[in-house]
């Protein structure tokens, strides 16, 4: 069975990383050598979200809660429709806590799905 990334993404899960952000100052990441129309670019924009504190009876601890949610999109940027919704594909807890890989499973996360209502995306060319 391939995961929600795999499909998503097309990478699997062994794959190489081709890059990981982090917040930044200005809150940017530059995509402008993505951005080239013509060429059958794609890329996928992932977006982790996570409210501590934000307990439940799978995840009692009181000071880290639920694990942090994993939200991603396949931007393909000759699409013509700018506009590109996240869909939830995995969380931050269990063993990614020591491998640092996606967890799959969300079954057991509650209210913290709630804590969104949508991440939209507009890719300007």
């Amino acid at each position: 069975r391939r995961h929600r990334y795999t499909l998503l993404s097309g990478i699997s899960p062994s794959g190489e990383v081709d890059a990981v952000s982090g917040a930044t100052e200005s809150h940017r990441f530059a995509l402008d050598p993505y951005l080239e129309a013509g060429k059958g670019n794609e890329f996928v924009l992932c977006v982790e979200i996570n409210a501590p504190g934000d307990s439940s009876n799978d995840f009692p601890d009181p000071l880290l809660g639920q694990p942090s949610l994993l939200y991603t999109c396949l931007v393909d940027v000759d699409r013509d429709d700018p506009y590109y919704l996240f869909d939830i594909t995995g969380h931050g807890g269990g063993d990614a806590i020591s491998t640092g890989n996606v967890q799959y499973d969300l079954e057991m996360i509650g209210s913290a799905k709630k804590m969104k209502d949508l991440f939209l995306v507009k890719l300007e060319k």
